[in-house]
C-alpha cells in the first residue's frame, strides 16, 4: 500500500489477485475490525483507493484476501 504513513487516503495494489472478488479489511491495534468491504478485481482494476480520513492517527492492519491468499498490510496514520 502507499503512500506510508498516510493522512486520507491508501491506495492498494490488486494486480496480483485474480480476477474474481477481493475483501478488504481494517482492523486496529487491538484487532478490532473497523471497516470491511468487497471488490472485483478485473485487468482494469489495479488499485483500490481506501479513505482513511476518519480513522484516529496509528498504526492499522489491512487485511487484503481473495480465497486462501491473505495479505496483511501494516498502514500508520498520521
Amino acid at each position: 500500500s502507499f503512500p506510508n504513513p498516510a493522512n486520507n487516503e491508501i491506495n492498494i495494489k490488486l494486480n496480483y489477485f485474480k480476477q474474481d472478488k477481493i475483501r478488504i479489511r481494517v482492523l486496529d491495534a487491538s484487532l478490532r475490525m473497523l471497516y470491511e468491504t468487497s471488490v472485483f478485481a478485473d485487468e482494469d482494476f489495479e488499485t483500490f483507493k481506501l479513505n482513511i480520513d476518519q480513522l484516529q492517527n496509528g498504526i492499522y492492519n489491512v487485511i487484503v484476501s481473495q480465497d486462501e491468499f491473505v495479505s496483511n498490510l501494516r498502514v500508520v496514520k498520521m
